[in-house]
């Protein structure tokens, strides 16, 4: 018995290893090295689970406004499509890169915002942080300030299975705590890409079965099986065991009040145990204990 569980023991450890190997943390850049005006790029998926690759501008930092005490980026989308829709639910955690590093992830946006596209990106060295707080960190640690009326976080809730009385009940009651809820769909056995990867489509899930719920955002960063994503709190629960799961994007659903991406949450893939202020953190392979 001994002989096996070490066995055991060395071949996880090799594919540790292994994962650590082909998905090394990529390199970062502070915010407060972000030079205001200079043009980058943003990854996400619009369609299915490939990652499409859109041009941004940094307009300047947000000192003391969504965070208390710590900036968030400002950046301009330069593409038509996204000058178009505006901020879209569903585009929380696109990572953002200057010059080959990551400076944040897309996660909030100014409503109803007309022929532009504005958007407001967590610096990735808070979303780092959350990477390395112990389990039993409290709830009240990195606690959301709340974005206010000016900005919406940017992952709704999807809802599948529920049929469209009891979604618009739910709409309902989820509307004063700032959580927007928005038709979905779901199938856990449907074949798709699961291989998370920076701006890869990426869900939490909190029911799963006839009748789902979860809320669709982008990876923003791979460290071995550890990702980071969102770029805000999802339920603000701190410490958690949520079951994590794949996604494909069917479409992006352009609106005057809220556009969202429209998606089918797939397969469960790992679990989400950090759910703070500026992201939420989960690994790969790791089967929450629902």
């Amino acid at each position: 018995m001994r002989h096996g569980l070490g066995a055991a023991l060395c071949a996880a450890a090799t594919v540790a290893a292994q994962a650590l190997a082909q998905f090394p943390a990529p390199p970062v850049m502070a915010a407060h090295d972000v030079p205001v005006g200079a043009t980058g790029i943003w990854r996400t998926c619009v369609e299915g689970t490939a990652i499409t690759e859109f041009p941004m501008r940094v307009v300047g930092l947000m000192h003391n406004s969504i965070y208390p005490g710590e900036p968030v980026i400002l950046c301009a989308a330069l593409d038509a499509r996204n000058q178009h829709s505006g901020p879209v639910g569903g585009m929380s955690g696109s990572p953002v890169y200057l010059d080959g590093k990551i400076i944040g992830a897309y996660a909030y946006g100014p409503i109803n915002q007309r022929d532009q596209a504005l958007f407001m990106a967590t610096p990735i060295e808070a979303m780092i942080k959350m990477q390395r707080l112990p389990l039993q960190a409290s709830v009240s640690e990195y606690a959301a300030p709340g974005a206010g009326a000016y900005a919406a976080a940017l992952a709704p809730l999807a809802v599948a299975g529920a049929g469209p009385l009891a979604t618009a009940w739910l709409a309902e009651q989820l509307a004063p705590l700032g959580i927007a809820v928005v038709e979905g769909g779901a199938g856990g056995t449907l074949e798709m890409d699961t291989e998370l990867l920076p701006g890869s489509p990426v869900a939490g899930v909190i029911l799963h079965g006839d009748i789902s719920a979860s809320a669709v955002g982008t990876v923003s960063y791979r460290d071995g099986d550890t990702i980071l994503a969102f770029g805000h709190p999802f339920l603000q629960c701190g410490a958690i065991e949520m079951p994590m799961a794949a996604a494909r994007i069917l479409a992006v659903s352009h609106s005057f009040v809220r556009s969202y991406k429209m998606a089918n949450t797939g397969p469960i893939v790992g679990s989400i145990h950090q759910d703070r202020s500026p992201a939420v953190v989960g690994t790969i392979g790791r089967m929450a204990p629902t």
